[in-house]
Protein backbone atom coordinates (compact mmCIF):
# COMPACT_ATOMS: atom_id res chain seq x y z
CA UNK A 1 0.00 0.00 0.00
CA UNK A 2 1.38 4.01 -0.94
CA UNK A 3 2.05 5.82 2.11
CA UNK A 4 0.24 9.05 0.62
CA UNK A 5 1.49 12.53 1.48
CA UNK A 6 -0.63 14.78 3.90
CA UNK A 7 -1.41 17.90 2.47
CA UNK A 8 -3.12 20.74 4.50
CA UNK A 9 -4.10 23.65 2.12
CA UNK A 10 -5.86 26.95 4.05
CA UNK A 11 -8.06 29.57 2.05
CA UNK A 12 -10.01 32.03 2.97
CA UNK A 13 -13.25 30.95 1.31
CA UNK A 14 -14.63 29.75 -1.50
CA UNK A 15 -16.40 32.96 -3.23
CA UNK A 16 -16.18 33.36 -6.52
CA UNK A 17 -12.71 34.34 -7.06
CA UNK A 18 -9.98 33.51 -9.66
CA UNK A 19 -7.63 32.08 -6.97
CA UNK A 20 -10.73 29.79 -5.40
CA UNK A 21 -11.13 28.35 -8.35
CA UNK A 22 -7.92 27.15 -9.25
CA UNK A 23 -7.32 25.54 -5.85
CA UNK A 24 -10.86 23.49 -7.39
CA UNK A 25 -9.61 23.17 -10.71
CA UNK A 26 -6.20 21.74 -8.84
CA UNK A 27 -8.44 19.57 -6.58
CA UNK A 28 -10.49 18.14 -9.40
CA UNK A 29 -7.20 17.40 -10.89
CA UNK A 30 -4.76 16.16 -8.32
CA UNK A 31 -3.73 12.41 -8.06
CA UNK A 32 -5.34 11.17 -5.01
CA UNK A 33 -3.61 7.96 -4.84
CA UNK A 34 -0.45 10.19 -3.78
CA UNK A 35 -1.91 12.43 -1.58
CA UNK A 36 -4.18 13.02 1.18
CA UNK A 37 -5.94 16.11 1.09
CA UNK A 38 -7.62 18.52 3.92
CA UNK A 39 -8.83 21.59 3.35
CA UNK A 40 -9.40 24.38 5.45
CA UNK A 41 -11.44 27.37 4.98
CA UNK A 42 -11.54 30.55 7.32
CA UNK A 43 -15.29 31.36 6.28
CA UNK A 44 -17.51 28.50 5.18
CA UNK A 45 -19.32 28.34 1.84
CA UNK A 46 -18.80 30.21 -1.28
CA UNK A 47 -20.21 29.51 -4.85
CA UNK A 48 -17.47 26.69 -5.02
CA UNK A 49 -18.12 24.84 -2.36
CA UNK A 50 -20.16 22.09 -3.76
CA UNK A 51 -17.56 21.81 -6.38
CA UNK A 52 -14.90 20.16 -3.87
CA UNK A 53 -14.00 16.88 -4.29
CA UNK A 54 -15.26 14.12 -2.66
CA UNK A 55 -11.38 12.58 -1.94
CA UNK A 56 -11.16 16.18 0.21
CA UNK A 57 -11.49 16.26 3.63
CA UNK A 58 -12.84 19.90 4.68
CA UNK A 59 -11.95 21.70 8.17
CA UNK A 60 -13.62 25.09 8.99
CA UNK A 61 -12.03 27.81 11.21
CA UNK A 62 -14.86 29.85 12.27
CA UNK A 63 -18.21 28.08 12.66
CA UNK A 64 -21.33 28.06 10.56
CA UNK A 65 -23.85 28.73 13.03
CA UNK A 66 -24.57 32.95 12.57
CA UNK A 67 -24.48 33.67 16.49
CA UNK A 68 -21.57 31.89 17.18
CA UNK A 69 -20.11 33.20 14.28
CA UNK A 70 -20.79 36.57 15.57
CA UNK A 71 -18.68 35.96 18.56
CA UNK A 72 -15.43 34.37 16.95
CA UNK A 73 -15.04 37.37 15.17
CA UNK A 74 -14.62 39.29 18.17
CA UNK A 75 -12.00 36.74 19.14
CA UNK A 76 -10.38 36.44 15.67
CA UNK A 77 -10.43 40.57 14.63
CA UNK A 78 -12.05 42.50 17.32
CA UNK A 79 -10.25 41.73 21.11
CA UNK A 80 -6.77 41.47 19.24
CA UNK A 81 -6.57 44.99 18.19
CA UNK A 82 -7.94 46.42 21.35
CA UNK A 83 -5.67 43.91 23.63
CA UNK A 84 -2.72 44.71 21.32
CA UNK A 85 -1.96 40.56 21.38
CA UNK A 86 -3.45 37.98 19.34
CA UNK A 87 -2.80 35.26 21.84
CA UNK A 88 -6.48 34.07 21.86
CA UNK A 89 -6.28 33.91 17.98
CA UNK A 90 -2.81 31.72 17.57
CA UNK A 91 -4.51 29.77 20.53
CA UNK A 92 -8.11 29.08 18.67
CA UNK A 93 -5.85 28.30 15.29
CA UNK A 94 -4.00 25.15 16.68
CA UNK A 95 -7.36 24.30 18.22
CA UNK A 96 -9.28 23.69 15.52
CA UNK A 97 -6.40 22.72 13.13
CA UNK A 98 -4.44 20.59 15.23
CA UNK A 99 -3.45 17.75 13.09
CA UNK A 100 -0.09 17.59 11.69
CA UNK A 101 0.67 17.40 7.94
CA UNK A 102 3.46 16.49 5.74
CA UNK A 103 3.23 19.49 3.75
CA UNK A 104 1.35 23.12 4.76
CA UNK A 105 -0.12 25.45 2.23
CA UNK A 106 -1.62 28.86 2.46
CA UNK A 107 -3.10 29.00 -0.89
CA UNK A 108 -4.10 32.74 -0.61
CA UNK A 109 -2.52 36.23 1.03
CA UNK A 110 -3.62 38.16 3.83
CA UNK A 111 -5.63 36.10 6.63
CA UNK A 112 -4.56 32.42 4.98
CA UNK A 113 -0.76 33.35 5.40
CA UNK A 114 -1.44 34.62 8.77
CA UNK A 115 -3.10 32.53 10.20
CA UNK A 116 -1.55 28.95 9.05
CA UNK A 117 2.03 30.73 10.37
CA UNK A 118 0.18 30.30 13.94
CA UNK A 119 0.30 26.58 13.28
CA UNK A 120 2.55 24.87 15.67
CA UNK A 121 4.35 21.45 14.50
CA UNK A 122 4.59 22.56 10.92
CA UNK A 123 7.12 20.02 8.66
CA UNK A 124 6.89 22.39 5.87
CA UNK A 125 4.74 25.41 4.52
CA UNK A 126 4.08 26.99 1.26
CA UNK A 127 2.34 30.52 0.84
CA UNK A 128 0.99 31.18 -2.45
CA UNK A 129 0.45 34.74 -4.23
CA UNK A 130 -1.94 35.14 -6.67
CA UNK A 131 -1.92 39.46 -7.22
CA UNK A 132 0.64 42.24 -7.41
CA UNK A 133 0.88 43.23 -3.82
CA UNK A 134 2.76 46.03 -4.79
CA UNK A 135 -0.37 47.76 -6.76
CA UNK A 136 -3.32 46.05 -4.84
CA UNK A 137 -1.87 45.90 -1.26
CA UNK A 138 -5.30 44.58 -0.05
CA UNK A 139 -3.68 42.20 2.38
CA UNK A 140 -2.31 45.38 4.54
CA UNK A 141 -5.12 45.37 6.48
CA UNK A 142 -4.48 42.12 8.47
CA UNK A 143 -1.22 43.56 9.47
CA UNK A 144 0.61 45.97 11.95
CA UNK A 145 3.01 47.01 8.78
CA UNK A 146 4.65 46.10 5.72
CA UNK A 147 7.66 44.84 8.29
CA UNK A 148 5.35 42.52 10.12
CA UNK A 149 3.93 40.57 6.80
CA UNK A 150 7.07 40.55 5.54
CA UNK A 151 7.91 38.57 8.84
CA UNK A 152 5.11 36.11 8.24
CA UNK A 153 6.38 35.43 4.91
CA UNK A 154 10.02 34.20 6.13
CA UNK A 155 8.32 31.80 8.36
CA UNK A 156 7.69 29.82 5.18
CA UNK A 157 9.43 27.10 3.51
CA UNK A 158 8.65 28.74 -0.20
CA UNK A 159 6.45 31.16 -1.80
CA UNK A 160 5.03 30.32 -4.84
CA UNK A 161 4.02 33.57 -7.54
CA UNK A 162 1.75 33.12 -10.21
CA UNK A 163 3.51 35.04 -12.48
CA UNK A 164 7.28 36.84 -12.54
CA UNK A 165 6.26 40.42 -12.58
CA UNK A 166 3.95 39.82 -9.48
CA UNK A 167 6.99 37.98 -7.54
CA UNK A 168 9.35 41.45 -8.73
CA UNK A 169 6.58 43.65 -7.63
CA UNK A 170 6.32 41.76 -4.58
CA UNK A 171 10.29 42.03 -3.92
CA UNK A 172 9.73 45.51 -3.59
CA UNK A 173 7.42 45.72 -1.10
CA UNK A 174 8.99 42.88 1.17
CA UNK A 175 12.21 41.44 2.22
CA UNK A 176 12.33 37.68 1.58
CA UNK A 177 14.98 35.73 0.40
CA UNK A 178 15.23 34.74 -3.12
CA UNK A 179 16.00 31.18 -2.91
CA UNK A 180 12.77 30.70 -1.17
CA UNK A 181 10.63 31.93 -4.10
CA UNK A 182 9.83 30.18 -6.94
CA UNK A 183 7.25 30.79 -10.34
CA UNK A 184 4.40 28.74 -11.07
CA UNK A 185 1.71 29.59 -13.64
CA UNK A 186 -2.10 29.05 -13.03
CA UNK A 187 -3.70 26.28 -13.81
CA UNK A 188 -5.77 26.87 -17.15
CA UNK A 189 -8.14 23.73 -18.15
CA UNK A 190 -8.43 24.52 -21.63
CA UNK A 191 -9.77 21.40 -22.72
CA UNK A 192 -12.67 21.93 -19.94
CA UNK A 193 -13.28 25.27 -21.02
CA UNK A 194 -13.93 24.24 -24.88
CA UNK A 195 -16.18 21.69 -23.78
CA UNK A 196 -18.34 23.59 -21.35
CA UNK A 197 -18.21 26.58 -23.63
CA UNK A 198 -20.59 24.19 -25.77
CA UNK A 199 -22.98 23.23 -22.90
CA UNK A 200 -25.59 26.12 -24.63
CA UNK A 201 -25.81 28.73 -27.32
CA UNK A 202 -26.07 32.71 -26.58
CA UNK A 203 -28.01 34.90 -29.09
CA UNK A 204 -26.86 37.95 -30.01
CA UNK A 205 -27.70 40.89 -32.32
CA UNK A 206 -25.06 43.39 -31.63
CA UNK A 207 -21.69 43.80 -30.63
CA UNK A 208 -20.95 42.26 -27.55
CA UNK A 209 -18.56 42.97 -24.60
CA UNK A 210 -18.02 40.63 -21.73
CA UNK A 211 -16.94 41.04 -18.53
CA UNK A 212 -16.42 38.44 -15.88
CA UNK A 213 -15.37 39.01 -11.92
CA UNK A 214 -16.08 39.62 -8.86
CA UNK A 215 -18.11 43.25 -8.34
CA UNK A 216 -15.25 44.65 -5.87
CA UNK A 217 -12.76 47.38 -6.06
CA UNK A 218 -9.53 45.59 -7.26
CA UNK A 219 -11.35 44.85 -10.73
CA UNK A 220 -12.39 49.02 -11.24
CA UNK A 221 -15.40 48.09 -13.32
CA UNK A 222 -16.36 51.45 -12.79
CA UNK A 223 -14.63 51.75 -15.73
CA UNK A 224 -16.32 49.55 -17.76
CA UNK A 225 -19.42 51.31 -17.19
CA UNK A 226 -17.67 54.61 -18.03
CA UNK A 227 -16.21 52.60 -21.70
CA UNK A 228 -20.18 52.20 -22.17
CA UNK A 229 -21.07 55.71 -21.88
CA UNK A 230 -18.33 56.72 -24.63
CA UNK A 231 -19.32 54.05 -26.79
CA UNK A 232 -23.15 55.09 -26.26
CA UNK A 233 -22.19 59.29 -27.15
CA UNK A 234 -19.94 58.68 -30.02
CA UNK A 235 -22.95 56.52 -31.90
CA UNK A 236 -22.40 52.89 -31.36
CA UNK A 237 -24.99 50.04 -31.08
CA UNK A 238 -23.49 47.49 -28.73
CA UNK A 239 -24.25 45.52 -25.07
CA UNK A 240 -22.10 44.80 -22.37
CA UNK A 241 -22.52 41.83 -20.57
CA UNK A 242 -21.28 41.74 -16.85
CA UNK A 243 -20.71 38.55 -15.36
CA UNK A 244 -20.35 37.98 -11.36
CA UNK A 245 -21.25 39.28 -7.70
CA UNK A 246 -20.05 41.16 -5.23
CA UNK A 247 -20.31 44.22 -2.81
CA UNK A 248 -20.20 46.80 -5.37
CA UNK A 249 -23.34 45.77 -7.48
CA UNK A 250 -25.91 48.17 -6.06
CA UNK A 251 -22.86 50.97 -6.63
CA UNK A 252 -22.11 49.60 -10.12
CA UNK A 253 -26.48 49.56 -10.87
CA UNK A 254 -26.58 52.89 -9.54
CA UNK A 255 -24.11 54.33 -12.29
CA UNK A 256 -25.63 52.81 -14.84
CA UNK A 257 -29.21 53.85 -14.09
CA UNK A 258 -27.40 57.60 -13.91
CA UNK A 259 -25.61 57.71 -16.73
CA UNK A 260 -28.70 56.28 -18.51
CA UNK A 261 -27.50 52.89 -19.73
CA UNK A 262 -29.68 50.95 -18.62
CA UNK A 263 -30.62 48.95 -22.31
CA UNK A 264 -26.62 48.56 -22.89
CA UNK A 265 -25.11 47.46 -19.85
CA UNK A 266 -25.98 43.94 -18.84
CA UNK A 267 -25.59 42.32 -15.16
CA UNK A 268 -25.88 39.01 -15.95
CA UNK A 269 -25.00 37.84 -12.07
CA UNK A 270 -22.89 34.92 -11.32
CA UNK A 271 -22.61 31.90 -13.31
CA UNK A 272 -21.36 28.62 -13.04
CA UNK A 273 -20.51 28.10 -16.79
CA UNK A 274 -19.82 31.46 -18.05
CA UNK A 275 -18.16 30.33 -21.25
CA UNK A 276 -20.81 30.10 -23.27
CA UNK A 277 -21.11 34.35 -22.89
CA UNK A 278 -17.04 34.57 -23.51
CA UNK A 279 -17.68 32.52 -26.60
CA UNK A 280 -20.63 35.04 -27.65
CA UNK A 281 -18.06 38.33 -26.90
CA UNK A 282 -16.57 39.50 -29.65
CA UNK A 283 -14.42 41.87 -26.86
CA UNK A 284 -13.40 40.48 -23.92
CA UNK A 285 -12.62 43.58 -20.72
CA UNK A 286 -10.32 43.40 -18.39
CA UNK A 287 -10.65 46.31 -16.31
CA UNK A 288 -8.59 45.85 -13.12
CA UNK A 289 -6.52 47.87 -11.31
CA UNK A 290 -3.53 45.04 -11.41
CA UNK A 291 -4.08 41.17 -11.41
CA UNK A 292 -1.29 38.06 -10.65
CA UNK A 293 -2.27 35.95 -13.18
CA UNK A 294 -5.77 37.04 -14.71
CA UNK A 295 -7.95 33.75 -15.16
CA UNK A 296 -10.28 35.18 -16.64
CA UNK A 297 -7.92 36.49 -20.28
CA UNK A 298 -6.69 32.94 -20.00
CA UNK A 299 -10.57 31.95 -20.39
CA UNK A 300 -11.53 34.45 -22.82
CA UNK A 301 -7.97 33.02 -24.78
CA UNK A 302 -8.57 30.17 -24.59
CA UNK A 303 -12.22 30.54 -26.79
CA UNK A 304 -10.24 32.62 -29.24
CA UNK A 305 -11.66 35.82 -27.67
CA UNK A 306 -10.04 39.29 -28.83
CA UNK A 307 -9.08 40.85 -25.85
CA UNK A 308 -8.57 44.41 -24.06
CA UNK A 309 -7.19 44.39 -20.82
CA UNK A 310 -4.84 47.03 -18.83
CA UNK A 311 -1.63 47.15 -17.91
CA UNK A 312 -0.56 44.45 -14.83
CA UNK A 313 1.85 41.82 -14.33
CA UNK A 314 0.01 38.87 -15.48
CA UNK A 315 -1.37 40.86 -18.60
CA UNK A 316 1.88 41.67 -19.88
CA UNK A 317 2.84 38.34 -19.39
CA UNK A 318 0.20 36.75 -20.80
CA UNK A 319 -0.94 39.73 -23.83
CA UNK A 320 3.28 40.60 -24.51
CA UNK A 321 3.06 43.69 -26.53
CA UNK A 322 0.11 44.15 -27.77
CA UNK A 323 1.34 40.72 -29.66
CA UNK A 324 -1.94 38.61 -28.61
CA UNK A 325 -4.21 41.33 -27.12
CA UNK A 326 -4.75 44.82 -26.76
CA UNK A 327 -3.34 46.56 -23.09
CA UNK A 328 -4.48 49.83 -22.42
CA UNK A 329 -3.46 52.31 -19.33
CA UNK A 330 -5.50 52.82 -16.84
CA UNK A 331 -7.79 55.60 -17.94
CA UNK A 332 -11.57 54.80 -19.40
CA UNK A 333 -10.72 56.77 -22.61
CA UNK A 334 -7.92 54.40 -23.26
CA UNK A 335 -9.74 51.33 -22.94
CA UNK A 336 -12.11 52.93 -25.06
CA UNK A 337 -10.17 53.79 -27.62
CA UNK A 338 -8.91 50.28 -27.71
CA UNK A 339 -12.61 49.25 -28.25
CA UNK A 340 -13.39 51.72 -30.83
CA UNK A 341 -10.48 50.45 -33.06
CA UNK A 342 -11.79 46.90 -32.96
CA UNK A 343 -15.16 48.24 -34.03
CA UNK A 344 -14.09 50.42 -36.46
CA UNK A 345 -11.39 47.37 -38.01
CA UNK A 346 -13.15 44.27 -38.22
CA UNK A 347 -10.22 42.92 -39.87
CA UNK A 348 -8.15 43.88 -36.66
CA UNK A 349 -10.77 42.06 -34.36
CA UNK A 350 -10.53 38.58 -36.00
CA UNK A 351 -6.44 38.97 -36.21
CA UNK A 352 -6.38 39.57 -32.61
CA UNK A 353 -9.01 36.20 -32.46
CA UNK A 354 -6.48 34.54 -34.30
CA UNK A 355 -3.62 35.42 -32.32
CA UNK A 356 -5.03 34.30 -29.19
CA UNK A 357 -5.83 30.84 -30.45
CA UNK A 358 -2.54 30.43 -31.47
CA UNK A 359 -1.31 32.14 -27.42
CA UNK A 360 -3.73 29.65 -25.96
CA UNK A 361 -1.51 26.90 -26.74
CA UNK A 362 0.87 27.71 -23.86
CA UNK A 363 -2.06 26.09 -21.67
CA UNK A 364 -0.80 22.61 -21.12
CA UNK A 365 -2.69 21.05 -18.00
CA UNK A 366 -1.27 18.59 -18.20
CA UNK A 367 2.28 19.71 -17.96
CA UNK A 368 1.11 22.51 -15.30
CA UNK A 369 0.00 19.82 -13.15
CA UNK A 370 2.97 17.99 -13.49
CA UNK A 371 4.51 21.51 -12.22
CA UNK A 372 2.47 21.48 -9.33
CA UNK A 373 2.69 18.45 -8.16
CA UNK A 374 6.50 18.88 -8.37
CA UNK A 375 6.48 21.64 -5.81
CA UNK A 376 4.61 19.39 -3.32
CA UNK A 377 7.76 17.23 -2.87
Amino acid sequence: MINKKSIFILINTLRGGGAEKVLIDILERINYNKYQITLGLVFSGGVHFEKIPSNVQIVYLLPQNTYLLRFFNKIMFEWPKKLGNDFLTRFFVNYRFRNIYDLEIAFMEGLSTKYLSYKKNANKRIAWVHTDLKNNHYTSTFFESVEDESQFYNLYDKIVFVSKDSMLEFNELFNVPKNKQVIQTNLIPKSSILLRAKDYTVEKNKFIIVSVGRLEIQKAFYRLVEVAKLLKNTGYVFEVWLIGEGELENDLKAQVQHLQLEKEFIFLGYKSNPYPFLQAADVYINTSITEGYPLTVCEAICLGRTVVCTSSPGSREILGNNEYGIITSHDSFSIYSAVKSLIDNPHMLLEYQSKALVRSEIFDEEKTMLEIENLLI
